[in-house]
């Protein structure tokens, strides 16, 4: 059982450049055959089950795309569920404006 998935994408230009964060994303809980597990920096893996990733982080030209929870199944099917997913873009670079 997984309770509270949260997915946040911040996107923020700063002179001359674009910032992109995920900070804000987790995974409040995950229950697995009645026991509680933290999902570690590197991900957790349930042999011949289940891979799961929190904050996968994709960069695109000007924003970024987060996935709050990744699971990929791992019985052969190769099925991947992605739980609360967020997505910040910037437009384009503003003209300046002619004085």
């Amino acid at each position: 059982m997984i309770e509270g998935v949260k997915a946040r994408a911040n996107v923020a230009r700063r002179p001359g450049k674009i910032v992109r964060n995920n900070r804000g994303s987790a995974a409040l809980k995950i229950t697995v055959n009645g026991t509680a597990y933290d999902v570690p920096l590197g991900g957790l893996e349930i042999p011949g089950v289940v891979k799961i990733e929190e904050g996968v982080t994709t960069r695109t030209k000007r924003g970024i795309e987060v996935v709050g929870l990744r699971l990929s199944l791992l019985d052969g099917s190769a099925a991947v569920i992605d739980l609360g997913i967020a997505k910040a873009n910037i437009r384009g670079v503003p003209k300046p404006k002619n004085i």
